[in-house]
């Protein structure tokens, strides 16, 4: 029997296949999808503030050289532009 695709499953699959490993979230947002991708081996990482969050998204894309995402908390106002920091070919790698 195949899969149940719900928006969240289907979500969390895009992610994965952008190459997405680490999501950085304040709490209460998207439970759902943060739950199904478990299931494709992404990392939650659970922030303070917005801004935290937004810090830990951009540092961890630069550091790694792959996508990172990061989502704020309903309650507030939103971020904008949303982050989804995607390094570009120019992007520095610290590490070596």
């Amino acid at each position: 029997m195949a899969e149940k695709l719900t928006g969240a499953r289907l979500f969390a699959r895009t992610l994965q296949a952008y190459g997405v490993t680490h999501v950085f979230f304040m709490d209460a947002v998207l439970r759902r999808a943060l739950a199904e991708m478990e299931d494709f081996n992404i990392t939650r990482v659970l922030g303070h503030s917005e801004k935290a969050v937004a810090y830990m998204a951009d540092g961890y894309a630069r550091v790694s050289a792959s996508p990172a995402c990061a989502w704020r908390s309903r309650s507030a106002r939103p971020i904008w532009p949303p982050v989804c920091r995607i390094p570009g070919s120019g992007a520095v790698r610290s590490s070596r």
